[in-house]
């Protein structure tokens, strides 16, 4: 079953759901009640599944004779195990059509001499919770509420202190406490239950129907408080169900009760960690609480409520979801409340993230970060060719003739040093720069080319001079 906290078991010392259909321990399948009594002309308590409060039958008690004496007598006996002490009894009950005189309802008693009882006693419109605190000393007191007609009510008493001058009484209905008053149980004991209308002198006229009797030595469970977490859109809030008797106290659960869960919108889950939904859960026999899991796709409050048939209700727990941050993960878009679910993160509404996140999707490059520190942007440069015209200044493409210088022979004659044939000068190439501005062909320009050529004719003549 679900993670819960445990507690000592409480042991019911009777219990009967009237679901085996038979009421007597000698009936097959075997029922939990001792005897039966219908000594009038009424008719036998029976089980009936007109009687169900939880399940599929309860026990049904008809008297439909005005008549006192033994004809208003329809009562089943369970035997008990005799002892001092508190002891706690508790039924669902259910009253139809019940005229105004009295009748005795449900009540202990410690033997056939009435040495000590406590009996619900039915006196029209309201009731009575009576007994004897020694023989013939009986009192009664009336309760603060009444028990509606046609309605079925929770109805609890205790006998607390049997065997004690100091002993009480009190009763409640509906888990609110109607009756408490002091009696003298000094001598008394446990000893019977009485179920039905087992008195002699009673003109009561009426159906009365039970479910779901237990006796025991503890507070009966009888309602549950709730509790809850928060969390975010999609995460797991958890919700306790903590058992609760109606004097306040923690109980345990009988048996395994089946809790029906209604998470409003939400989703509940058997575990707390919101694994695996239900929509109910249990808290095992002998436990006191246990703890489920709730979620939500998006933010909101929702309102959880638990029920159980053999329970009175109990006011529903709130549990809240905001929306997920910026930058948190995400499912839905609603998760993110007013911002936007992208690449399974929250984030502003034009997409983007907080500064340094890297947002998944089509533009995957990193961040250009410029001068805090980031990489800059990757896009190549442009890798288009330079100008590859060549630059001005270019050298003078043409090959310079200087000629030959006839140099003659060394046999003594004449030396004929020839004419240099200086050749054509060559051509400068276009585009030259020429300092100071001159384009070419002026008179500077002229100027230096002449001397230029007539200085290198001038040391040919040298190296072609003959040696002396």
């Amino acid at each position: 079953m679900l993670a819960a906290r445990g507690a000592f078991a409480q042991v019911a010392e009777f219990s009967d759901d009237f679901e085996t259909g038979t009421l007597l321990t000698s009936d097959a399948p075997a029922g939990r009640w001792s005897s039966r009594s219908n000594p009038g002309a009424g008719s036998p308590p029976t089980s009936s599944a007109a009687a169900a409060h939880r399940g599929l039958r309860g026990a049904r008690v008809v008297d439909s004779s005005s008549g006192g004496g033994s004809s208003s007598q329809e009562y089943l006996v369970a035997t008990l195990a005799t002892r001092t002490g508190d002891t706690y009894v508790r039924t669902w009950l259910r009253l139809t059509s019940p005229t105004s005189q009295s009748n005795y309802l449900l009540g202990l008693f410690s033997g056939l001499n009435q040495q000590c009882s406590t009996e619900i006693e039915l006196n029209g419109s309201t009731w009575n919770l009576d007994g004897y605190s020694q023989p013939n000393s009986y009192s009664g007191v009336t309760a603060s509420q009444p028990l509606t007609s046609g309605s079925w009510h929770l109805v609890e008493f205790a006998q607390l202190g049997a065997g004690s001058s100091s002993g009480r009484r009190r009763a409640w209905l509906d888990g609110v406490q109607v009756v408490d008053a002091a009696a003298d149980l000094s001598g008394g004991q446990v000893g019977f239950l009485s179920l039905g209308e087992y008195s002699t002198s009673s003109g009561y006229t009426g159906t009365t129907d039970y479910d779901d009797v237990r006796v025991a030595a503890t507070p009966h469970v009888s309602t549950f408080a709730l509790s809850s977490t928060s969390a975010l859109a999609e995460g797991c809030a958890t919700v306790t169900v903590a058992l609760r008797d109606s004097t306040g106290g923690a109980p345990v659960a009988p048996y395994l009760l089946a809790l029906d869960v209604d998470a409003g919108g939400a989703t509940a889950f058997a575990g707390a960690s919101c694994t695996g939904a239900t929509a109910t859960v249990g808290v095992d026999a002998g436990v006191s609480q246990v703890t489920f899991g709730v979620s939500a796709p998006i933010p909101g409050t929702f309102q959880v409520s638990v029920s159980h048939a053999d329970l009175l209700s109990a006011p529903p727990t709130q549990v809240t979801f905001t929306a997920r941050p910026l930058d948190a993960t995400c499912g839905s878009p609603q998760a993110c409340g007013s911002l936007q679910c992208v690449g399974g993160r929250c984030a502003l509404s034009d997409g983007g993230l907080p500064d340094g996140g890297v947002r998944p999707g089509p533009d995957a490059g990193p961040p250009d970060a410029g001068p805090d520190g980031g990489s800059p942007d990757a896009g190549p440069s442009d890798a288009g060719p330079a100008d590859a015209g060549a630059p001005d200044g270019g050298t003078d493409a043409g090959p310079s003739d200087a000629g030959q210088g006839d140099a003659g022979e060394r046999d003594g004659g004449p030396v004929d040093s020839g004419n240099v044939d200086a050749g054509t000068p060559g051509t400068l190439a276009v585009g030259c720069e020429c300092e100071h501005g001159a384009a070419p062909g002026s008179s500077w320009w002229l100027s230096a080319m002449v001397a230029f050529v007539a200085a290198a004719r001038a040391r040919r003549a040298r190296r072609a001079a003959p040696l002396r």
